[in-house]
């Protein structure tokens, strides 16, 4: 739907947005700045993932399910719904254990208790990924099809989506060749993990408002933060600075990136 609730503008002209995503959210943020373009004005991506949809064989994942992923999905989703492996995703996935307690792990839970929960699983399980994705072969090939502005803001201690690959993503919007030049910029949050909007929710606010309120956001228009600037958080402090060099990489991170590209 958001194609024609981009469109309602006062005269009926189109209306470009900022689309903010985090994790999967990114990647479909990607898929939507490269797909139309005349919708959207920037995209800022909160440690996106690269990969989504397994595309196992067997089943092209419309509902119901068959008989065999239907057995697999509700095992499968059985696990991972437990309160204890729930507890170990969120470990993994937030920097500061104070950032999550036990009522979001059942507010988490109770998301799973509806009828047809299994069902979706399995769908998603052997989902493909987007028909966009498999027409250019690859989320970087899709990143270079961007064309707008981009903001980068990405956790420190992510162990999924790391800063390293957040380094190869500026990389390939540097080097977008395109007829009107865009902006990119790249944040990073210390003591922060896979979910900065709640795990440093001031110091995204404070990033994301200057970035969609500015007319002109490369870095000689537009200074989002001065040198390292620090946000008090609930649960810890959180130093918000811009990285520019973007070829550290270690042995071990340029295989990741390789793996994931």
């Amino acid at each position: 739907m958001l194609p024609e609730n981009v469109r309602m503008g006062l005269n009926g002209e189109t209306i470009k947005c900022h689309l903010a995503g985090n994790s999967v959210g990114g990647h479909l943020a990607t898929i939507i700045a490269s797909e139309r373009p005349d919708l959207v004005r920037s995209i800022s991506l909160l440690n996106a993932t690269p990969v989504w949809g397994l595309g196992l064989p067997g089943w092209n994942a419309q509902l119901p399910p068959p008989v065999f992923p239907r057995a697999i999905g509700r095992y499968l989703f059985d696990q991972i719904r437990d309160y204890d492996t729930i507890n170990l995703y969120l470990a993994q996935a937030y920097s500061q254990r104070g950032a999550f307690d036990d009522d979001l792990v059942s507010k988490i839970r109770s998301c799973t208790e509806g009828q047809g929960g299994h069902a979706a699983f399995a769908s998603i399980v052997w989902s493909s990924p987007s028909s966009a994705l498999q027409r250019v072969g690859s989320f970087s090939s899709l990143l270079g099809r961007v064309s707008c502005d981009a903001l980068l803001l990405f956790g420190d201690d992510d162990e999924w989506c790391k800063p390293a690959y957040a380094k190869h993503m500026m990389k390939i919007l540097e080097e977008r060749d395109l007829k009107v030049p865009s902006t990119q910029r790249y944040l990073a949050l210390t003591n922060t993990g896979h979910c900065p909007n709640h795990e440093a929710p001031q110091a995204v606010a404070y990033a994301l408002s200057k970035w969609f309120l500015a007319e002109k956001r490369e870095k000689s228009n537009l200074q989002i933060i001065d040198g390292e600037t620090a946000f008090n958080e609930e649960w810890a402090n959180i130093d918000m600075r811009e990285v520019e060099n973007f070829d550290d990489l270690t042995l071990s991170d340029k295989l990741m990136v390789k793996m994931l590209a």
